[in-house]
């Protein structure tokens, strides 16, 4: 071989070494940026409905929230259920912050929202965990149609795949496992939702031949909308909106005791309660309110593991408030979540107990 191309080799071999140490570079550093809580900065204005969005528009409150830090998190019966601004004029001396979300209500959903919180390293001084036993259920919990898959810490993530609807099992592990080997795509994907209403804004406000429709620059079903701060249905209790959540309980076998209580989710309870003990200085679990109707029903479905585990926790530490019967049913819109009168008395109930129960 000529001293000519043992040269040229040589130099192919170095540039090669070159770009596989920079790709490497580039994959370790871009890693870390979604690994790290600062990455939450780009959901500081949600944009849409989608939950995990929601609520990593929520964590950023926590995060820049000053003072006694309080984050409330669960369900949609806890985003319904608390009012944090009453709560903060109730009791100044603490800063509360409702991230409660809309989701399937399972407590695997709930151990997924304090996992984020574990994995972006976000610092509160006390955790509230809204909970019941119908949480105990056994339903598919949803990542990628919410996009939580954006969040997921991929080795941790993979638990989670024994929960989600086997139709998408293998689409939301491929999801995870791109998102692992090419960590920019989750930044690729929040920026794709930025840059499309920024161009929306921008060409609505400087547009001077007319501004072209918000569903131009949308994709799929998810709107380019901020909807700024938290909010909260308004409607008030009716009949029928009981009969409604029952039926379509009714229809997914969730009136079946044997749906309640298995294995997994008590696990997955107790993975909650611990993991959230390494979150917070304090934990509280508030036992949500539930219509009259329903309480007794729910109640002999999954009481007994439910409690039982509360105990043993509440041994080591953790707070227990019951407060299933503490609201009126003409206060409960549906099976268990509170219209606006509702939210208050919750609201001001819990915030005025919480200096009392400081050790």
């Amino acid at each position: 071989m000529r001293a000519s191309e043992r040269s040229g080799f040589r130099a192919l071999g170095i540039a090669v070494l070159h770009v596989a140490f920079l790709a490497i570079v580039v994959w370790a550093s871009a890693n870390w940026i979604v690994s790290n809580k600062g990455i939450l900065a780009l959901y500081r204005y949600s944009l849409g409905t989608l939950p995990s969005y929601r609520y990593a528009e929520r964590l950023n409150d926590a995060i820049s929230a000053t003072g006694k830090k309080v984050l409330l998190v669960g369900p949609s019966t806890v985003r319904e259920g608390f009012d944090d601004q009453v709560m903060n004029r109730t009791s100044p001396q603490y800063t509360f912050v409702n991230s409660g979300v809309t989701s399937p209500g399972t407590i695997v959903h709930t151990e997924l929202l304090v996992d984020m919180l574990r994995w972006y390293e976000i610092e509160v001084d006390e955790l509230v965990l809204g909970l019941n036993s119908r949480m105990l259920a056994s339903r598919p919990s949803p990542l990628l149609g919410t996009r939580y898959v954006d969040f997921m810490d991929y080795g941790e993530s993979l638990y989670y795949l024994r929960f989600v609807h086997p139709r998408q099992s293998r689409r939301t592990r491929e999801a995870l496992y791109e998102n692992h080997v090419w960590p920019m795509n989750r930044i690729a994907t929040r920026l794709d939702y930025l840059v499309r209403y920024g161009l929306f804004e921008l060409q609505r406000r400087f547009s001077w031949s007319g501004s072209k429709p918000r569903r131009a620059f949308e994709r799929g079903s998810d709107p380019l909308v901020h909807r700024g701060g938290f909010r909260y249905r308004e409607s008030r209790h009716r009949p029928e909106l009981l009969s409604s959540h029952l039926d379509t309980m009714r229809r997914l076998g969730l009136l079946q005791a044997e749906r309640y209580g298995g294995a997994a989710e008590i696990q997955s309870l107790r993975n909650t309660l611990n993991k959230a003990r390494t979150v917070a200085d304090r934990v509280t679990v508030v036992i949500m309110p539930e219509h009259s109707a329903v309480v007794d029903d729910f109640a002999s479905f999954g009481d007994r593991p439910f409690n039982a585990v509360l105990e043993e926790f509440e041994a080591a530490g953790v707070r227990v408030v019951d407060r299933r019967r503490s609201i009126p049913d003409e206060l409960i819109r549906d099976i268990a979540h509170l219209v606006p009168d509702g939210r208050v008395r919750l609201s001001t109930d819990i915030a005025r107990a919480f200096p009392e129960m400081e050790p």
